[in-house]
């Protein structure tokens, strides 16, 4: 091999290793460039997409978020079918949500945003209310874990236990078989 295609591999090599590193040294769960939550500031809910996303009007824009920790029901769109319980699911969230003020939360041990850009958070109501876990002790939800524990895992898990208890919701054998 020649001394410039030699010169030229290694060059590349680093360039790649630079790359890689300056890259992968950054905290897994929050990407580059990404402003931090401020727990403390009320968003205005705008729309409500299905039972876990939500849009809010954030920093003069709107921001599509995805509850963290649950997943409700799928509701009927041109992309998937619809699953029991996922009109109810889709209908508590707006009922709930729609046009009130909300707290969010994101969480350390988690991504910041999903692979469609949604902000992954957790939802509080004016009177502190976790609205995800709401969701899950109430049967509109399960308790959901994409990759890695997170931090209202514990609680997330005892709720869907005393909803699945007491037959709430998509738990109940009269709404879901």
């Amino acid at each position: 091999m020649s001394r410039n295609r030699l010169l030229h591999t290694l060059i590349i090599l680093i360039a790649v290793a630079v790359g890689y590193f300056s890259h992968h040294n950054l905290p897994s769960s929050i990407p580059q460039n990404e402003e931090q939550i401020s727990t403390s500031t009320l968003y205005r809910v705008t729309d409500v997409m299905d039972g876990d996303t939500i849009q809010i009007k954030r920093g003069g824009k709107e921001e599509t978020l995805r509850l963290l920790g649950i997943n409700t029901p799928e509701v009927d769109s041109k992309y998937r079918t619809a699953q029991c319980w996922g009109k109810e699911a889709s209908a508590e969230t707006k009922a709930k949500l729609t046009g009130t003020s909300i707290r969010i939360e994101n969480d350390q041990s988690q991504a910041v945003r999903d692979k469609y850009n949604r902000l992954l958070v957790y939802v509080f109501l004016a009177d502190g209310t976790n609205f995800n876990k709401y969701l899950v002790e109430n049967g509109f939800a399960k308790e959901y874990t994409y990759a890695a524990a997170y931090k209202y895992q514990s609680e997330f898990k005892a709720a869907q236990e005393k909803a699945r208890a007491e037959s709430r919701g998509l738990w109940s054998p009269q709404n879901c078989e």
